[in-house]
């Protein structure tokens, strides 16, 4: 990582808003793929607003020692009818967003399309989302194991959803109209979706308190 337009991160299933903003000035992005898949990351997991608050989306995966295994091999369990279960939370919690329509049509299809391996569906959603922020980065993977370097800003993956540099970053960033926001306060960090379906192309903002 001595290019410093050069950055590291993991894969993730349409991460939170501190992992673009951290990831925005990289022309390259060299993505983790042989580090051992880790529970309670946003790998397979992303966080959006739903009518009673934080709400999970969860991608299940195939049972064994996932733990053991390279990322790279990670396999999604076809066991569950999962894409359409998240499709369907997406519209009842997106439906009357300002900009769900826009994406709409583009986004279903990745719901509907097969996916055999965890990498390729995190993958196909993270560059569907870099054309409305106008990022375009150069994606590369990993050919061997790569220590963790939490100390290095050009490192941006999380060890967790609950990653403290992530959740400060997260805290600076300006709040906006959430859809369900006359229920409940302002929920910070959330899904790149829930930006995308409340903000449309509006670039992400810090906060100027």
């Amino acid at each position: 990582m001595s290019n410093p337009a050069t950055y590291f991160s993991d894969l993730y299933y349409f991460p939170p808003l501190s992992w673009y903003v951290m990831a925005q000035p990289a022309a390259v992005i060299q993505m983790d793929v042989h580090a051992h898949y880790q529970k309670g990351s946003w790998r397979n997991r992303c966080y959006i607003a739903g009518p009673h608050g934080l709400q999970l989306l969860s991608v299940p995966l195939e049972r064994g020692k996932n733990e053991r295994r390279p990322f790279k091999d990670v396999k999604i369990s076809q066991s569950e009818r999962w894409q359409q279960q998240h499709w369907r939370t997406l519209e009842a919690c997106y439906r009357r967003s300002a900009y769900f329509e826009f994406f709409e049509d583009d986004l279903a299809p990745f719901y509907q399309r097969p996916y055999t391996f965890l990498l390729d569906w995190n993958l196909d959603l993270l560059r569907f989302t870099f054309k409305p922020l106008k990022m375009a980065p150069d994606i590369i993977m990993t050919t061997s194991y790569q220590p963790f370097q939490p100390d290095n800003p050009f490192d941006i993956r999380a060890q967790n959803t609950k990653d403290t540099r992530h959740a400060a970053l997260g805290a600076t960033l300006a709040p906006y109209q959430q859809v369900f926001g006359e229920r409940y306060a302002f929920l910070p960090n959330l899904s790149i979706l829930d930006h995308l379906f409340n903000k449309g192309l509006s670039a992400i903002e810090k906060n100027n308190t």
